[in-house]
């Protein structure tokens, strides 16, 4: 299976890309910070997305780990993206 992390903070540094790893999730990481997703890609051996119109569709789940003020704008990207699959 593979999933999404959205957002490079603390807790996408230190505990949901490594639980990630232990259990062999293929995961792309995106985040508007390109600095911090390029360490965490490289640290992790992850790939990064610049666009979440590049979304995989092979993704099967998607974490988002970012502040409650940024989830509707990135959900109203995401929504139609994966309409569009099916």
């Amino acid at each position: 299976m593979t999933c999404l992390v959205i957002g490079s903070g603390k807790r996408v540094e230190d505990t949901l890309i490594p639980a990630l790893k232990i259990v062999r999730e293929r995961t792309y990481l995106f985040s508007r910070n390109n600095e911090k997703r390029e360490y965490l890609c490289s640290r992790y051996n992850i790939e990064g997305l610049n666009n979440l119109s590049d979304l995989p569709k092979e993704v099967t789940k998607i974490f988002l780990a970012i502040p409650s003020t940024e989830f509707f704008p990135h959900q109203a990207v995401l929504i139609p993206i994966i309409l569009l699959w099916d």
